[in-house]
Order: C-alpha cells, then sequence, then structure tokens
C-alpha cells in the first residue's frame, strides 16, 4: 500500500477510535517500510491532524457542497492532499493532486474523481488568497480556524492569557517538537553516547537544561531500532518531564511511590537518580502499561522497581501502616501542555473532560498524602497549562490538609530550576516561553 494511502487508513481509523498512536503502530508493524516511508505517512498524518481544522475549513471554502456531505474516507484524501499543498513545500502541488485523484480509484470512489481535482486545483491557484474568519468581529472563530484548535480551549487559554500570549501558546504548539532522549547514566556519560549517535550520523546535541536529555532531528530510522536502544543506554523522554524526577531526586536507599506511572519513564529516570539502590513502587490502572513498565526496566537493567496494578482514585492496595519517603503523582490531565508533540489530543478532549479529570485529581492526591512520612516529599505533576488542573488543585488540597505545605521548588531544585519558578513556588514549564513541553509541578511536605 502506497504511503499516502496508508496515511487515510490511519486517519480512517483514528477518526473511530481516537487512539492515534497505537493506529500508527499497528499499521508500521503490518508493513515493510523503509525509514524514509515510514517519516513520510508519520508527517502525513501528524500534519492532517495538527491542522484538521483549518483543512476543513478550506475544504468547505473551495467545495460547491457542504463538507457535512463528503464521505468520511474521500474527506481524509483530500486533507491529506490539501497538507501538503498548504504545509509541505518539498512536495509538488501537481503530485499532491494527482496523487489524491489517483487515491479516489484505489478506494472505490473514482467517481468522486472530478470534484476531488477541482476542489484541489482551486486551493494551488489560489491558496494565498483563502478567506479565513475575520478576527476582528469574532476573534475565538478566527482562532479557532486559523491555528487549528477547538474553541473551548482557546476560550480557557484566553481567559488564561490574554489574546497576545494565547497567540504564542498556539503558534508554538503548532510547531513540530524534536525528539528528546534520556541517558541512562547508569550505562553511559551523556558526552560519550553524544560521540556514539554523531558517529552514526545523527544530529545530536546536549539538552537546554536535564544533564541526561539529548535533542535529535532530522533522523531517518526508528529511535527504537538503533543498538544504543537495544542495549538500554537511553530512553524516549522529553525534557520537560525528565526536570519533574530531577525535582523531586529522591536519595539512594529511599522507599518511592510512583502513582499514575504509565509506561514509567519518571519511574525509571528515578531509579538512575537512586543508583538503583532503594525501592519504587509503581502504580497504574493499566495492565498494559505496567506491562510495558516491567519490560522497560529490565531493558535498562534496573532492579529497583516494584509494579502495581491499582486504581489510584480508590485504592493504592498498600499496607496503611507503610509510608514513603518520595511520592510522584503523575496526574491524569488534559494534557494540554504536549499538544505539539501529540497534536491528536486537542480533539480528543472535551470541555466537560476537565471536570471530570480535576476530580479525579483531587481523590488521588487525597488518598496518596496518608502514605507519605512526615518530613517526606510529595510531587503533584501534570502535562498540563491550565490552572484549573494545576494551582487550583494544589490550593484547594493545602485548605482542607492543615498537615501539609508547600516547598518552595527554588529551595528544592536551586538554580537549575530558577527560570521555572512561578511567584507562588510552583514549577512550570511552556511551549512558548521556554521551548519545552508544558508541565507543571507542586512540591507539598508532610509537617507532622
Amino acid at each position: 500500500m502506497a504511503e499516502r494511502d496508508l496515511a487515510v487508513l490511519i486517519l480512517n481509523r483514528w477518526e473511530k477510535r481516537k487512539r492515534l498512536p497505537e493506529e500508527v503502530l499497528k499499521v508500521f508493524r503490518s508493513y515493510n517500510l523503509n525509514p524514509t516511508q515510514r517519516a513520510f505517512v508519520f508527517h502525513l498524518v501528524y500534519g492532517t491532524i495538527r491542522w484538521l481544522k483549518r483543512l476543513d475549513w478550506v475544504i468547505q471554502w473551495a467545495s460547491d457542497r457542504s463538507i457535512k456531505r463528503i464521505r468520511p474516507v474521500l474527506k481524509n484524501i483530500i486533507r491529506v492532499a490539501l497538507y501538503q499543498i498548504l504545509f509541505m513545500e518539498r512536495v509538488p502541488d501537481s503530485a499532491a493532486v494527482n496523487e489524491a485523484v489517483n487515491q479516489t480509484k484505489r478506494w472505490g470512489y473514482g467517481f468522486a474523481g472530478p470534484f476531488v481535482n477541482g476542489l484541489l486545483r482551486r486551493v494551488c491557484r489560489e491558496k494565498g488568497d483563502i478567506p479565513y474568519p475575520d478576527p476582528e468581529s469574532d476573534i475565538i472563530r478566527y482562532l479557532t480556524v486559523y491555528y487549528s484548535f477547538p474553541s473551548w480551549l482557546i476560550k480557557y487559554y484566553l481567559d488564561q492569557f490574554g489574546l497576545e500570549q494565547t497567540i504564542s501558546v498556539l503558534s508554538s504548539q503548532n510547531q513540530v517538537s524534536p525528539l528528546c532522549i534520556r541517558v541512562n547514566s547508569l550505562k553511559i556519560e551523556r558526552d560519550h553516547l553524544l560521540k556514539e549517535l554523531r558517529s552514526k550520523g545523527i544530529d545530536a546535541k546536549a539538552g537546554i537544561i536535564s544533564p541526561q536529555a539529548i535533542w535529535i532531528n532530522g533522523i531517518r530510522s526508528a529511535i527504537e531500532d538503533l543498538s544504543f536502544y537495544k542495549k538500554g543506554l537511553y530512553s524516549v523522554q522529553s525534557e520537560a518531564s525528565q526536570l519533574v524526577s530531577l525535582l523531586l531526586s529522591p536519595q539512594s536507599g529511599s522507599l518511592v511511590m510512583d502513582i499514575c506511572a504509565g509506561h514509567g519513564g519518571k519511574s525509571i529516570h528515578m531509579a538512575e537518580i537512586m543508583k538503583d539502590r532503594g525501592r519504587i513502587v509503581t502504580i497504574d490502572i493499566d495492565l498494559h502499561s505496567i506491562l510495558d513498565l516491567k519490560s522497560e526496566a529490565e531493558r535498562c537493567a534496573i532492579n529497583s522497581i516494584e509494579c502495581v496494578v491499582s486504581d489510584a482514585q480508590r485504592d493504592l492496595c498498600i499496607k496503611r501502616d507503610i509510608h514513603f519517603d518520595y511520592i510522584l503523582i503523575d496526574a491524569p490531565c488534559s494534557g494540554s501542555g504536549i499538544i505539539g508533540r501529540h497534536p491528536d489530543i486537542k480533539w480528543n478532549r472535551e470541555r466537560d473532560d476537565l471536570q471530570r479529570l480535576t476530580r479525579i485529581q483531587k481523590e488521588i492526591l487525597e488518598n496518596a498524602c496518608h502514605f507519605l512520612k512526615p518530613k517526606g516529599l510529595m510531587l503533584y505533576v501534570t502535562c498540563s497549562i491550565l490552572r484549573e488542573e494545576n494551582e487550583e488543585i494544589i490550593l484547594e488540597f493545602l485548605k482542607r490538609q492543615k498537615d501539609f505545605s508547600l516547598v518552595d521548588i527554588y529551595q528544592r531544585g536551586g538554580d537549575m530550576f530558577k527560570r521555572f519558578r512561578t511567584e507562588e513556588g510552583f514549577f512550570r514549564t511552556y511551549p512558548h516561553v521556554h521551548g519545552l513541553d508544558g508541565f507543571f509541578g507542586a512540591l507539598i511536605t508532610k509537617d507532622r
């Protein structure tokens, strides 16, 4: 199957199931693609989803019929072609149009070829004159269409950041995020791995803040296919996410609990920080995530992690008389801070999801706090940039729980975290300010 057809196949499946990473992996495993082909499919899929709202606006403008009347498969064929025409300078317009027309035949919609051809050729002729919504008369509609974001999230951004910063946030989240890996400090030094990667022709450079971060650009093969990965010399993890474990920095030999651990990137990083000495109890509700975590720990030669499948919202399945030196809560959230890396998130969430998520966040925090030792440290983290999921959750918690208090991140992390400190002493990274994924962190201690 041709690359553009695979892109349409993935988009068709994503619209039904809303599980983009899984659908991409399924296709890549099912079809024998070389690195260049995989990169092209990936670019088409993620780019189309990133700019979905603007692409649909252009379809409606260039079409003689309502977009709702266009069949889903045809719509995705047109979207993929439009993405190439509007955003991929290296693809000739004629190639994008001709391939789309040929796709209609291969997908059994040959009768629609003239319609697709006419629509796309009009866009090619007039793409410099496409009339987008007027920002003066309806700023929300303009931002929704032009920057391709859901209107409910635009409203949140405007309330929190104001217009100028909102535009900066939207622009930064529409940039393709480069790949970042975390060096396994138990196996290799960063400078050594940098030399090894560069010797393979990989454009690699040291991260901005994290001493274990390496940024990679333009790699032509899957980073997981390299022998260095199979040897456990690094893991894929964004630099902002790495800063979370560095902020908590559990001491070697300590007892740690990682709640909502997912695939375990932060758990494994903490184990590396602890020299793999001590005990890290990782908890997640999803069995598949826990199995992936175990596999990752084995690949990285980590032995200090114990895995528990449990619903942290209700019962952590930990004995009440066990208390931890450190607790990390990687709370379920909107994911609004990582849209640049995962553009499908903005279409998978609804306004009502925030009410459900904030309730879960509060319940997990309440359950977890009882397991913290006096003078221990608990770090509440999200990959959201919305105050409703962050500052408001913590301030409300501290009002209820008088035995707990906030620890200023500068007090804990020193100069490394100075640039990420808010006026209230929280940890914040922003894509439009720091060039990193958007993360929030609040350090809390138990006073007695």
